[in-house]
């Protein structure tokens, strides 16, 4: 049947043949229940290349509901077979369902192969034959490894499915496309392209499918058993085990320790202890003994296995308890009822075969503490303010969750915001490292557990932001790691393979991005155990961390460093000393002062001297973006005059050094968080850790304190309503060959209500013309910190002209300054900027602003 005929008949033809599908239904060994239905192919499918499907499906039991919308698609001699999302019921002997499917189907229309010559920079656009969709650009970029990355996104309509694909051979004339279903007007992506050099052809193959018909529905229902091997239905049970538990004579000790049984039962790394097969179904803790010398034991049902667990495995058991029991605050809550951590005589496994209908067992044990082949060190993972757009969120409860911590946040109750929040779970998957860490680490190991902001170990700060929410945390926990790793080599590994990417701290959402973070190996544990750790309070590294402050600043101008309040009294107070000793000024904030009043001693420091702000929690947010401009560009802004006289300045200050010292505040203070990110030296408990600061911190290349080696031209155009359509900023650059490499920045409007940004390259010379994202510039960072830091300038520059109020992109002072000095409500640029020379690369960035030549 063609795309065309009769709708309805064919509607009603094909809901009669997907009501006939078969079913297959399953719970599997954590408990989840999913369903797929099963169909020969639809009639249509024989006369296209390719046929795909866009379809909504549903599944409820036991109460739970869950829903997705997802895409297949087929070739002409497949058959149907789509599957519903999983839904939690528990390991149940067996389960009723109900589920619906609203499916949509599509057909492949025709196929093009395009031949396009490769080269990096802006790749020549094939015109493709359809009449709907066309693409926007076309780039390719080399990688590290010799591959190239084609980038392309396509202008299309809402709900279409389009296939895309590059290849460096010419596919054959029969070949087929597949497709995924789009929601939005735009399909962006990227093809990576191996083996292949600049010059040789490239192919694309385009295939668009059109639309057929929709609306054919389908329900079904039915009962799921547990899936062959995940467990049998005797074994299936409620959530506590039915034989008896020795009774530690404490009801908080029994209740917390079956509390963890439960859900240390849910959690697959436990499992994976189990190393030579067999599945745990159930779990019981218990204690045994006196408060000064107790036992704990795991008495564990491992079915689907034959033989006894070995010595090994047993090994890996305990320490699988050991780190439960560390990262999800077990041991602080048994502490609390009398039986501290340091009185454990051992953890001991009782070991029960489940055999057979009757459950039949032989038990062996064994006793042992966590040592091993690896030691114990700890770790600190962090994320810098990550977004989570409520309104993205797909799970209703969770989204009135999000929007009432919202509501908490922006009454400055932070403990109110995090009560308000599902549970908070952290997992680092060594599987989402770039390489195996075996060289430092065990890989096997896997780490979940709830974040508590009540935990010492996990900082957790909200903030909230025009429907967005804001998460910064820290996350201090314990992993193995081989004996003998050195503490800089481990940090470097993980540095260059991803070890920030691997960590993820969710209430089951996902994130739109966020400004930073980063993991970092801290110290081995030691005999007291890391909370009661004084390691960083050792002479040895007050000594190393003073002569490393002393050091920066006897060697640089205009440099800041941040002495952050988890540096300790002791450490702060001897810092400030010995620097004052030094010939250091020091200034201390009050509460309530006056931005001038602690300035205004700064203004008498010579270049290169050295001044404390000590207490810089004291300084009020209102008056941040100000102090900002001393702590990065060592610029001091204010206002003049009062009313319609009242007008704006900015005037450069001296170099000199400026060290802060944070004591901490009871509320949130993302005025402290903003000056650490902005500082080149950060100096905390036990690090003294050195950051680019290129984000909005100061540079030390030219007098002036900019990166950036030669003129600034600029651009702002306006809106007619005032706001802010583009600003833009380059410089151009003569290399030592006496090219001319122009390299800039810009932040504008780019359609559909979003402001965004980004930076751009033209070196027409080497055939260079690229549109630059964030992540190519914090690639640089460590592959050419020089030119990354004048990027970032450049980008800095860009936002001296700017500021966002509310969502609304408007001129900073600076900006309507030089508006005003233009005499021009639209459009004002330098005298050398050059819009012509921005025509090939402003089709290439985000911004809906373009120049022609």
């Amino acid at each position: 049947m063609e795309p065309g005929a009769n709708l309805n008949a064919l509607r009603e033809q094909l809901s009669e043949w997907l009501a006939g599908a078969e079913q297959e239904a399953s719970i599997d060994s954590d408990g989840d229940m999913s369903f797929r239905i099963n169909q020969t192919k639809p009639d249509f499918a024989s006369g296209y290349r390719a046929w795909s499907t866009k379809y909504d499906i549903t599944v409820s039991s036991e109460g739970k509901s869950e829903e997705q919308t997802d895409t297949a698609c087929f070739s002409p001699d497949d058959d149907f077979s789509v599957g519903s999302p999983y839904c939690r019921v528990g390991r149940l002997a067996s389960a009723q369902y109900q589920g619906t499917i609203n499916a949509s189907f599509f057909v492949l229309k025709n196929v093009e192969v395009h031949a396009i010559e490769l080269k990096e920079g802006q790749l020549q656009i094939p015109k493709i034959g359809s009449n709907k969709i066309s693409i926007s650009s076309l780039t390719a970029r080399k990688d590290d490894d010799g591959s190239f990355g084609v980038e392309y996104e396509l202008s299309a309509y809402p709900g279409h499915i389009v296939s895309f694909e590059f290849s460096s051979e010419k596919p054959e004339d029969d070949a087929s496309a597949w497709g995924r279903f789009e929601e939005e007007p735009t399909q962006t992506g990227t093809s990576w392209l191996w083996d292949v050099k600049p010059g040789q052809k490239i192919y694309l193959t385009f295939g668009e499918f059109e639309p057929l018909v929709d609306g054919v529905q389908a329900s079904f229902s039915g009962e799921a058993r547990p899936s062959e091997g995940s467990y049998e239905s005797h074994e299936a049970s409620d959530s506590s085990w039915s034989d008896d538990v020795p009774s530690s004579g404490n009801e908080e000790v029994d209740t917390i320790l079956q509390a963890a049984a439960e859900r240390m039962l849910e959690l697959d790394w436990f499992e994976d202890s189990i190393t030579n097969g067999g599945s745990i179904q159930k779990l019981a803790l218990f204690l045994t003994g006196e408060p000064d010398e107790f036992t704990i034991t795991a008495r564990m049902g491992v079915a689907d296995r034959q033989d006894e667990l070995d010595e090994d495995e047993l090994q890996e058991t305990r320490s699988a308890i050991d780190t439960y029991f560390d990262l999800n605050d077990v041991k602080v809550q048994l502490s609390s009822q009398g039986y501290d951590w340091s009185g454990l005589a051992g953890i001991e496994c009782e070991i029960s075969l489940l055999e057979g209908e009757n459950g039949g067992s032989r038990g062996f044990g064994g006793q042992g503490s966590d040592s091993g082949d690896g030691v114990t060190g700890y770790f600190e993972w962090h994320m810098f303010r990550g977004s989570v757009n409520i309104d993205d969120m797909e799970d209703e409860d969770e989204r009135d969750a999000a929007e009432q911590a919202a509501v908490f946040v922006e009454q400055g109750d932070q403990e109110g915001a995090l009560q308000a929040l599902p549970a908070l779970w952290f997992e680092y998957n060594m599987d989402n490292l770039d390489s195996s860490p075996d060289e430092f680490m065990p890989s096997s190991q896997q780490v979940y557990f709830e974040a508590n902001y009540a935990n010492p170990d996990h900082d957790i700060v909200l903030d909230y932001e025009d429907g967005t929410l804001i998460v910064t945390a820290t996350i201090r926990f314990p992993m193995q790691v081989n004996p003998g790793v050195d503490e800089d080599e481990i940090n470097d590994w993980l540095s260059e393979n991803g070890g920030y990417a691997a960590g993820f701290l969710s209430a089951n959402w996902s994130y739109n991005g966020d400004e930073g973070g980063h993991f970092v190996f801290r110290e081995f544990a030691d005999e007291e155990g890391y909370e009661e750790s004084s390691s960083f309070e050792t002479a040895d590294f007050r000594s190393e961390a003073l002569q490393i402050v002393r050091d920066t600043l006897a060697s640089s101008n205009g440099v800041t460093v941040f002495i952050a309040e988890e540096a300790g009294q002791d450490l702060l107070d001897e810092l400030v000393q010995e620097l004052i000793s030094d010939g250091a000024l020091c200034v201390t904030v009050d509460a309530g002062q006056s931005m001038m009043d602690y300035v205004a001693p700064l203004l008498e420091v010579e270049d290169g001297h050295t001044a404390i702000l000590n207490g810089v929690q004291n300084i009020s947010e209102e008056v941040i973006d100000d102090f900002l401009r001393i702590v990065c560009d060592r610029v001091l802004v204010g206002t003049i005059g009062e009313g319609d006289a009242a007008r704006s300045f900015e005037t450069a200050i001296p170099q000199f050094n400026l060290v802060l010292v944070d004591h901490g505040s009871d509320d949130l203070n993302f005025g402290t968080l903003r000056m650490r990110q902005a500082s080149q030296l950060v100096v905390t408990d036990d690090q003294v850790l050195t950051l680019d600061g290129s984000s909005d911190g100061a540079s030390q290349d030219d007098d002036d304190g900019s990166a950036i080696p030669g003129e600034v031209e600029q651009y702002i155009r306006l809106n007619d309503d005032g706001t802010v359509s583009a600003v833009i900023v380059y410089t151009a650059i003569e290399d030592d060959s006496g090219n001319v490499v122009i390299r800039g920045a810009y932040y504008g409007y780019c359609g559909g209500g979003v402001n965004d940004g980004g930076y751009f390259v033209i070196d027409h010379e080497n055939g260079d013309v690229r549109a630059l994202e964030y992540s190519d510039i914090d690639e640089l960072e460590s592959d050419d910190p020089e030119l990354a830091r004048i990027y970032n300038s450049l980008m800095q520059e860009v936002w001296k002209l700017l500021s966002e109020d509310d969502g609304e992109l408007k001129l900073s002072a600076e900006g309507e300054n030089l508006m005003a000095e233009a005499d021009d409500t639209e459009c004002c640029m330098t005298s050398g900027f050059d819009g012509d020379a921005l025509d090939e690369v402003s089709q290439l960035w985000h911004m809906t602003l373009h120049f022609e030549s």
